[in-house]
């Protein structure tokens, strides 16, 4: 079973968001996210992270060192510290661009299109997803995703804690650019 979404720049909640949104609510046991640009709005951030504190293992896998808008990275970053305190774990994968969007959700779900994990892609661009209720897909996208890991560096909470000032401060003067990025 496939549903196709389509999300439009519109007033309120557009259908993306409430398709990310709701895929995060249901989630049971695990998420995978694949997303060239991370930057989350306050709800998305949220159910991430409420997801995690409720048992479900969230993994996120990013662009690395080979990311061509790297402010809109350091607007992710910012949010890292946060999303693991409630075991969310990331990944930046390392060999080339990664420009994938992809979602897993308890090994049923996969959602798949345009739409960046970015309040750009909830609330102001024209993205299409498909949704699709089929574990064999979901299984072939989950091996791709434990094939890509092997290729990335895990953002250990230690490590994050440790960056330094300016790397702080960088992150810091995104903030005013998030909800376009």
């Amino acid at each position: 079973m496939i549903q196709c979404i389509r999300g439009a720049s519109e007033t309120g909640a557009s259908d993306m968001s409430t398709l990310l949104l709701a895929l995060l609510q249901l989630a049971e046991e695990r998420v995978r996210v694949t997303t060239a640009y991370f930057v989350p709005d306050d709800e998305l951030l949220d159910r991430l992270c409420a997801a995690g504190d409720r048992g479900v293992r969230v993994e996120v896998l990013l662009p690395g060192p080979h990311v061509d808008k790297r402010f809109v990275q350091l607007a992710g970053q910012s949010m890292f510290e946060r999303l693991l305190e409630h075991g969310v774990r990331i990944w930046q994968f390392q060999p080339t661009m990664l420009h994938a969007k992809i979602m897993t959700v308890d090994g049923v779900v996969a959602n798949v299109g345009s739409a960046n994990f970015n309040a750009r892609s909830t609330e102001l661009d024209e993205e299409v997803n498909l949704v699709a209720l089929d574990p064999g897909l979901v299984r072939l996208l989950d091996e791709q995703f434990e094939e890509d890991v092997e290729r990335s560096e895990e953002i250990a909470p230690g490590r994050w804690d440790d960056r330094s000032v300016i790397r702080r401060a960088l992150e810091g003067l995104t903030r005013p650019l998030r909800p376009t990025v």
